[in-house]
């Protein structure tokens, strides 16, 4: 009675070649922020949990952070990916994105110890997002000291569990930024004084892993570097400052030069702004993270920041209270 009410046709194939399935074949891919603490605590979250605000808003809590910890690092990424570390000991170590799990906003992470292996008095000063080694896309690495060398992206192809020497540092040098670029991009550094240095990527020669580099940008003392940026068309820039101010510019407005020179004024600063953070390269209609050293986080719409001369002093991106200080911008 049974086999004549429900025996129809079978709907599936029974097929005997089949794919081989890895781990993050059954995991979804989607959009993450990483965040990493100066004393090396780590989390992943979605970006879908923060929704745009106005400018000048306060924001809400991303990461809980200890009194004698900040927030250091900040990075957009997804779920299908490596996450690329750079020490200060000038090595780069792997994460396999599928594999970090999800952390909710109150949570403090994980210590990266836990992921990486790590010499002791090592940090992480930067991450890289890789999807893929490309042959022909390089990775520009610059330090504190205005030191940027550039390397072959399938350099790092090969993984080891002690890390990889990716440049040589002079001493009191720490790696600030690493970005992917192609031969045809314009490289753009910035100083914590507001100074910007514009040349072309091909300016510079594709070195191996045991090397310093060459200089990119001449600074005085008491100026180190703070950011990195790759462009390939007329985009913007928005250039942070610790004191929460920003400023949207063109990135036209700034001359291309060769490598090496001191730069042009990108921002004025003053006590009431602050030395320049982070810069970051936008379009029309993107979004912007700003991440506090208290772990407060603000998701703004770039269109809200109008667009001024190289000389302006900015507005006000994020409300900040008694000794907080923003450490931190990505695009999303």
């Amino acid at each position: 009675q049974i086999k004549n009410k429900f025996g129809d046709k079978r709907r599936t194939e029974i097929v005997s070649d089949t794919k081989k399935l890895e781990s993050k074949d059954f995991v979804y891919k989607e959009s993450v922020i990483i965040i990493l603490s100066k004393l090396g605590y780590i989390k992943s979250q979605l970006s879908k949990t923060y929704k745009v605000q106005k400018r000048g808003g306060k924001g809400k809590i991303s990461i809980f952070i200890k009194p004698s910890d900040c927030v250091s690092n900040l990075l957009v990424c997804d779920t299908y990916g490596m996450l690329l570390c750079f020490s200060s000991f000038g090595k780069v170590y792997w994460i396999d994105l599928y594999k970090f799990p999800l952390s909710s906003r109150t949570s403090k992470g994980i210590p990266i110890i836990n992921l990486l292996n790590l010499k002791k008095n090592e940090n992480v000063n930067s991450m890289l997002f890789v999807k893929s080694y490309e042959k022909f896309k390089y990775v520009f690495i610059v330090t504190s000291k205005g030191i940027i060398k550039k390397l072959s992206l399938d350099e790092f192809k090969t993984q080891r569990n002690n890390g990889l020497i990716a440049t040589l540092l002079e001493p009191d040098d720490y790696v600030v930024d690493a970005k992917i670029a192609k031969p045809s991009d314009m490289i753009m550094l910035f100083s914590n004084t507001g100074k910007v240095i514009k040349f072309a990527s091909k300016d510079i020669r594709c070195m191996s892993r045991i090397s310093k580099g060459v200089r990119g940008m001449r600074l005085f003392d008491n100026e180190y570097v703070v950011s990195l940026v790759v462009t390939d068309k007329p985009d913007y820039i928005i250039i942070a400052t610790k004191n929460g101010f920003g400023k949207k510019s063109k990135i036209d407005d700034y001359p291309l030069t060769r490598r090496g020179g001191k730069g042009v004024l990108g921002i004025r600063i003053n006590n009431k702004n602050g030395n320049v953070v982070k810069v970051e390269k936008v379009s029309m209609d993107d979004d912007l993270l700003l991440i506090t050293s208290n772990g407060i986080m603000s998701r703004i719409s770039t269109n809200d920041i109008s667009c001024t001369s190289r000389k302006a002093r900015g507005v006000v991106l994020i409300n900040l209270s008694n000794e907080e200080k923003l450490t931190c911008i990505k695009k999303i």
